[in-house]
């Protein structure tokens, strides 16, 4: 006897969803109308970066688990993101192993960047952009910054003897 399990219509749909830390979680892509998405915000450990947020995102239809048969857009915005230069992303597998994830920038994304890197040189954002191939945990983070001052032999701080080094310099 063969049985026909109904096929769930999947359209071009945006969830979102605002985490405990309120953070706002957005998907984007070929998601059933019908699906909810979650975001619990979870403790990762992120070598030689700052931890600046970490969720466990999941999406439901019906109230079972569902994966993305092809790639979707993932927005996270937080407060905790402003003001840094370098923000990047990370899917933290099963056995709690680090991939680095590229930032995906939308065509209008990409000339908003770049009008804003003609008038400042610093460019901050509260909203990191990825394509996610399946759900679990995320975890976006910044370099860790250390600012050096120098001083002649009186104590007195020398001006422009500054250096700024991020991790790993």
């Amino acid at each position: 006897v063969l049985s026909l399990l109904p096929i769930q219509a999947l359209a071009a749909v945006s969830i979102s969803c605002t985490a405990s830390d309120g953070a706002v979680i957005t998907v984007t892509g070929d998601i059933p109308e019908n699906a909810v998405v979650t975001a619990d915000p979870v403790q990762v450990e992120l070598e030689g970066m700052k931890t600046l947020g970490a969720y466990d995102i999941n999406i439901t239809v019906d109230g079972a688990a569902w994966q993305p048969e092809s790639p979707v857009e993932v927005s996270i915005g937080s407060p905790a993101f402003e003001g840094y230069e370098e923000l990047s992303v990370f899917h933290v597998d099963t056995d709690q192993a680090l991939d680095y994830i590229d930032q995906y920038f939308g065509f209008l994304e990409q000339i908003m960047n770049f009008i804003k890197g003609l008038f400042s040189q610093k460019i901050s954002s509260d909203v990191v952009s990825f394509m996610a191939e399946h759900f679990s945990i995320y975890a976006v983070g910044a370099p860790y910054v250390a600012t050096y001052n120098f001083y002649d032999g009186d104590g007195t701080q020398i001006q422009n003897a500054t250096q700024i080094l991020e991790a790993g310099d």
